[in-house]
């Protein structure tokens, strides 16, 4: 069972706004509404980034590519992030972010890695 003081992480770096991004967006505004401590991880440039604005979501924004899972300054720093936040559970929308948000999750020791 999830603890309300642990932190749910979204991880979405899609750009264009679709239906994986609207549900990752209703998820996470549901879940803080409940209570929950929710982190989001979104491309920088994307309609996901621009709709977290107009909510209290802690929102991390970031560039995303094919290749940034092998950027070690990147996975470092999002394995930080998920360590500062405490966070339990990753929910990951994309096979470029699970390569990327997957692996610094791992490391980071978070319990679970939703894909």
């Amino acid at each position: 069972m999830q603890n309300k003081n642990n932190t749910i992480c979204f991880f979405n770096s899609a750009i264009a706004w679709g239906g994986g991004e609207k549900w990752h967006f209703d998820m996470a505004v549901a879940l803080q509404k409940k209570g929950y401590n929710i982190l989001f991880f979104a491309n920088e440039k994307s309609e996901l980034s621009k709709r977290l604005e107009d909510t209290k979501i802690k929102t991390i924004k970031l560039k995303v590519t094919n290749l940034s899972f092998l950027n070690p300054l990147k996975i470092n720093f999002i394995k930080t992030k998920l360590k500062e936040h405490n966070v339990e559970t990753i929910i990951i929308n994309l096979s470029q972010d699970l390569k990327l948000a997957g692996f610094a999750a791992k490391r980071a020791g978070v319990k679970n890695i939703v894909y």
